[in-house]
């Protein structure tokens, strides 16, 4: 079967795919993801796509989700950095921000944006960003005590980590956000 370049599949197979091995690398369960960025363009594929991917992956209980790119537009090639800021700012200000915009559920599966602005525990934020081509990545953002303890229970990796020449990290000990990451490992949440 052939499709669009800017389509995925109508099994939701890389969005699919890329979630569950981002939450099998992070060693979380889909029950610990609090909140989620969608990729959502508001295009009729890929809404529907990635809700059923949701679908597939949380059942009956997908998280809090919105999509930022009602606030900041579709920034293509920026976009998933953008997102991952906006992740960010969930996990330090324990926060989720309203959808904006969002009109009619998708009747497929009647999934439903977070409409509220809401004040709440965030520990693990999932981040979407599904391209051309079926590029699809996921990325998943925690508090730092949860990474302390991933880190020194792979104590033997930390070091593989920093002696590769390009790497990843991001902190800020106000809010205890810890990402640390080579970026070769990045490819762990791709698939095609």
């Amino acid at each position: 079967m052939v499709f669009h370049p800017s389509t995925l599949s109508p099994e939701a197979t890389g969005p699919y795919l890329t979630m569950n091995k981002a939450l099998s690398t992070s060693g979380l369960n889909v029950n610990e993801i609090n909140h989620i960025n969608v990729h959502g363009t508001a295009t009729e594929n890929n809404d529907l796509t990635e809700s059923i991917a949701l679908k597939r992956i949380f059942g009956d209980s997908v998280p809090s989700f919105v999509s930022t790119k009602a606030n900041t537009g579709h920034t293509l090639g920026a976009a998933g950095a953008i997102e991952a800021v906006y992740s960010i700012l969930n996990i330090q200000f324990q926060e989720i921000y309203p959808q904006i915009n969002f009109e009619n559920a998708i009747i497929d599966t009647g999934l439903i944006p977070n409409l509220t602005y809401q004040k709440t525990e965030i520990n693990h934020v999932m981040s979407n960003s599904f391209g051309f081509g079926g590029n699809c990545a996921s990325l998943i953002f925690s508090k730092l005590w949860f990474k302390i303890s991933f880190l020194i229970t792979n104590l033997l990796n930390i070091s593989q980590i920093f002696s590769k020449s390009k790497f990843l990290m991001l902190s800020n000990s106000d809010s205890g956000f810890f990402i640390l990451t080579s970026i070769s490992h990045i490819k762990f949440f791709m698939s095609n």
